[in-house]
């Protein structure tokens, strides 16, 4: 299986097309009053909807964005995609089958009242043996969060249930003990970041390319 990621950036300026979005998108972006959540909006939904059309062969003017109850994106149609987003940069993929993904900072940041409460056992023990425990807590919680993106659900109603199968540097397969799915990820790092792409079968990724 094939996943194509995309990494973005934008600055606070307007597309050069704005015909792309539609009614409720322009009433969403008309009720952000916040600068930062208006440009990312702004521009990842822009570079949502034009990678989306040229997966699909479709003009970008018929790609309509809804979501679940859960506010997980989707389109009709066998695609499937996930976004993730820091400050003006973004990530998305775009498979044939459900993928998740997360980006994460690495930051010099006392993780350890989270740790207790958000990893396994045996996660918390390799974290207190870690001699970098920041980036070991984000890796693990850079997966569980693409994970929850591939499923839908919020990571607080999930965490408790993932448990690592597999984990290396670059590679991880992980078991939701409830139901009994695994999950086959990539672990990239680009400088102070932890990106985690997850599908449900072993994948490879390719990079894709886009621009305006």
């Amino acid at each position: 299986m094939m996943i194509t990621l995309y990494e973005l950036s934008w600055t606070d300026t307007q597309p050069k097309n704005l015909d792309y979005f539609n009614k409720q998108e322009i009433q969403v972006l008309n009720k952000l009053s916040n600068k930062k959540r208006y440009y990312q909006f702004l521009w990842c939904r822009y570079y949502l909807k034009k990678i989306l059309a040229t997966h699909l062969s479709k003009p970008v003017s018929s790609i309509d964005i809804h979501n679940t109850e859960q506010g997980k994106p989707f389109i009709k149609a066998p695609i499937y995609f996930s976004l993730t987003h820091k400050e003006q940069q973004a990530y998305i993929c775009v498979s044939e089958q459900p993928c998740g993904i997360d980006l994460e900072h690495i930051t010099d940041t006392n993780y350890e009242k989270l740790a207790k409460k958000m990893l396994s056992p045996s996660e918390y023990h390799l974290y207190q043996d870690s001699t970098n425990k920041e980036e070991t807590f984000l890796r693990y919680w850079c997966i569980k969060e693409s994970i929850t993106k591939l499923d839908g659900q919020p990571l607080l109603q999930t965490y408790k249930q993932l448990q690592c199968v597999q984990l290396s540097h670059d590679l991880f397969i992980y078991k939701n003990q409830k139901n009994n799915r695994l999950y086959y990820g990539h672990l990239l790092y680009n400088q102070s970041q932890i990106i985690s792409v997850v599908s449900l079968s072993k994948s490879t990724l390719l990079r894709g390319e886009f621009s305006c």
